[in-house]
């Protein structure tokens, strides 16, 4: 029998997918369940209001608040129900009490100032909007209100003004489809009525109708040239359709109109953000602190820039200040511990790591899918985590591009969609997976949304696609159609949720058939991709549970290599690699993000255990070796036994290097992947833990494939006692890299043709399925 829980559960889902009649209909059921049910009454309510269906949203707000007198939501929706229903007097009363309950509430704070604004209380209402915009300085309704009230362009017919402030009392309450119709209906008395014109721009880039949005936004300054909102309202439209350059020109004029348009730096700074001028996108969210000094958007964004340009210690501190202003805002408390594990500074990790895993357990947006991959070990965990980000960032469009058509084609389409089709770890992986797929059966159309490096690796990918289309300064609807209108019959994201990715392209539902693959070592959580491509390793067949997607195995490790990756003939002196003369050299040249208190601790035990041992590193920022020097010391190891490895002109020169090590020290719970793959070719032998989750268990799977699985151990004193057996005895050490160059000969795991020839069957497969 179906329990109220998974009634509220299908509701919750068809609601976010803008099936609102499915949804109010798994609400009813769970009703008849439980009359009082105050979570089904208020979605009811809340869905009701969107269909325009006054008197049934009263009924059940009216039952919402009766059954909880004390939930500010009840009072909140039930306010909404009465000012849609033109009982503004009765309204007003119930959301004061809302706001009693939590006067932090954002959108009671917003419905306030629609209610004032209507009953032409205008101190009242700029004050509620003030707050509101305190709270959450992004609130674009607020802001539109806000601008309403200080003064927009005058208008000359009262009639159509007084259409466009009802417009907007129902845009508060987000009853879109009314306020839009209301606004037509002022344009219709006033065609420049510059409130309809700028609020119709607003409701249509946040529906992601961009068309309308450029539009609506060229008449605001066509009839308003002398107002900056008209040329911020443009600047927000021209950066939705990606003409970034041009989205900043016109934030400038709106700057030079209006000098502390603090939400016209904001976007600007986006927009620099996008053309990758970081500096420039610096100094835009700066100015908005300077204005606001409190601003978290630009907290967040200062942080997140920083990050990029590899100033995590900068980051650091804008997240620490974010995080001191707002205990509870999205996403800060896991930016700022992986700042900081960038920095290798772990203060506070494991109370902070501990309330991270518990507010994912409860569902809490505290952390961000990438960064969560270096603190958690449970697929269950990472799968809440991934779906909370994926579901705000990338829900399903509501209309898809593909819709059921059947294709024939003699070859099958298959197209990949990827911002690392260039110098990068992915890049690295695929190329030769590109270069050998079998043309007389597959067509391969790439569409990339990265960078052109002008590297050679780009280049391999052009002249290995049969089609290749740079597409990065397309809009996500616009890639989307088309791969549509090339009939791509497998569509395989290269990406996930990571730096660059369109997920959204995917959300379109682009093609038939929709395939993770390889960039992101995880579920993407979202009910639009069909598969994902893993092996019974990363994925042991009783985990299936917390994928979504239908799972495609490939043989061996999932994780393909490039053959023209080649180690140097000629091996460095330990000198020429600042390495002592004697002694066993440990290696893990994993990213600083990846090494924690845990695994360091079990570094520096094996370290004191094997005499003369050093460890050597990746080379790292300044401050992250600075930092993990002073941890060895207070673990009772000298800083000078960590060496940390500079830059070499050539990857041959690079892995050639891995050949004066003696055994490379994998990270947990984010394991090395493709670098675990280039140190077994270079002959070294990688230690890793077998962990539980996808991300913690590829270097498994590496060692499984090429029959090592001695490499992986299950615990890490089990891991420590190996590293200290294989460091004290040089002969066991050296039987162990004479064995791995053995099977590194004859493994059929580097075989590019074999993985290839095996991903080809994976998409025929997925793609019959579909047929």
């Amino acid at each position: 029998m179906t329990t109220v829980e998974e009634h509220l559960h299908r509701g919750i889902a068809l609601q976010s997918s803008l099936d609102l009649d499915g949804a109010a209909a798994a609400f009813l059921k769970a009703l008849e369940m439980q009359p009082s049910n105050a979570a089904a009454l208020y979605s009811l309510a809340a869905i009701r209001l969107n269909q325009g269906r006054h008197q049934d949203a009263l009924g059940f707000g009216e039952r919402c608040v009766r059954s909880n007198l004390g939930s500010s939501l009840g009072w909140y929706i039930y306010a909404a129900a009465l000012q849609a229903a033109t009982m503004p007097v009765q309204a007003l009363a119930c959301i004061s009490k809302a706001l009693e309950l939590d006067p932090l509430h954002v959108d009671s704070l917003v419905l306030k100032g629609g209610l004032m604004t209507a009953l032409e209380q205008r101190t009242e209402a700029l004050a509620a909007f003030e707050r509101a915009l305190e709270i959450s300085p992004g609130h674009q309704t607020a802001v539109v209100a806000r601008s309403a009230i200080l003064g927009v362009p005058k208008t000359s017919n009262p009639q159509a003004d007084a259409l466009a402030n009802r417009g907007i009392a129902l845009q508060t309450n987000a009853d879109l489809s009314g306020a839009q119709r209301l606004f037509e209906q002022a344009l219709a008395l006033q065609s420049d009525n510059f409130p309809a014109l700028y609020s119709l721009a607003v409701i249509a880039l946040n529906r992601g109708v961009v068309a309308d949005g450029l539009k609506y936004s060229e008449r605001c300054i066509a009839s308003h040239a002398d107002s900056a909102m008209s040329w911020y309202i443009r600047g927000c439209a021209l950066k939705q359709a990606r003409h970034f350059k041009e989205s900043i020109e016109h934030f400038d004029k709106a700057l030079a109109l209006s000098p502390d348009y603090k939400e016209a730096f904001s976007e600007k700074g986006l927009a620099c953000a996008e053309i990758h001028d970081y500096v420039q996108a610096l100094l835009q969210f700066n100015e908005v602190l300077r204005i606001d000094p409190v601003h978290k958007l630009a907290l967040t964004n200062m942080g997140m820039l920083l990050t990029i340009l590899k100033k995590n210690e900068d980051a650091a501190q804008f997240y620490a200040r974010l995080l001191a202003l707002d205990p509870d805002y999205e996403y800060v408390l896991g930016a700022l511990v992986h700042a900081r594990l960038h920095c290798c500074d772990w203060t506070d990790f494991a109370r902070n790591r501990e309330l991270i895993l518990e507010g994912v357990r409860q569902s809490k947006r505290i952390c961000r899918p990438l960064a969560f991959l270096a603190l958690s070990d449970s697929p269950a965990e990472q799968l809440i985590c991934t779906r909370l980000f994926m579901e705000q960032s990338y829900p399903p469009k509501p209309v898809a591009v593909w819709k059921g058509e059947k294709y024939t084609h003699q070859r099958i389409r298959i197209g990949y969609v990827s911002p690392d089709l260039r110098e990068h770890p992915v890049g690295h992986l695929m190329a030769g997976v590109f270069e050998r797929h079998d043309k007389s059966r597959f067509e391969v159309y790439s569409f990339s949304l990265g960078i052109d490096d002008q590297s050679s690796l780009r280049k391999r990918f052009v002249a290995a696609s049969d089609h290749f289309f740079d597409v990065r300064n397309e809009s996500s609807l616009a890639i989307a159609e088309l791969v549509r209108k090339h009939e791509i019959d497998v569509l395989i994201d290269l990406a996930g949720p990571t730096a660059d990715s369109r997920p959204d392209v995917f959300g379109y539902r682009a093609a038939p058939v929709q395939v993770g693959y390889l960039g992101y070592a995880g579920t993407t959580a979202v009910p639009y991709m069909d598969y994902l491509i893993a092996d019974e390793t990363v994925v042991p067949p009783g985990d299936q549970v917390h994928y979504p997607e239908k799972l495609l195995y490939l043989p061996g490790c999932y994780l393909p290599t490039d053959p023209e990756v080649r180690v140097a003939e000629r091996t460095p002196t330990r000198a020429e690699m600042s390495l002592p003369e004697s002694g066993f050299v440990f290696c893990s040249f994993n990213h600083d993000y990846k090494i924690n208190p845990p695994v360091f601790d079990v570094w520096m035990k094996i370290l004191s255990r094997v005499e003369g041992s050093v460890l050597w590193l990746m080379k790292l920022n300044e401050v992250a070796e600075a930092n993990l020097r002073k941890e060895a010391e207070a673990r009772g190891i000298s800083g000078t036994r960590l060496i940390f490895a500079g830059r070499v002109p050539a990857i041959s020169d690079h892995l050639a290097r891995y050949r004066l090590a003696g055994l490379f020290l994998d990270t947990s719970p984010y394991n090395a992947h493709s670098t675990a793959t280039d140190v077994l070719r270079a002959g070294l032998p990688v230690l890793t833990l077998e962990g539980h989750s996808f991300q913690s268990r590829v270097a498994t799977s590496i060692v499984r494939a090429i029959d090592m699985p001695e490499l992986s151990v299950p615990s890490l004193s089990e891991y420590e006692e190996f590293a200290v057996r294989i460091g004290n005895s040089p002969a066991e050490a050296e039987a162990l890299k004479a064995r791995l160059r053995g099977k590194v000969e004859t493994a059929e795991e580097f075989d590019p043709n074999r993985k290839t020839a095996n991903l080809e069957k994976l998409y025929a497969e997925a793609h019959s399925r579909r047929r």
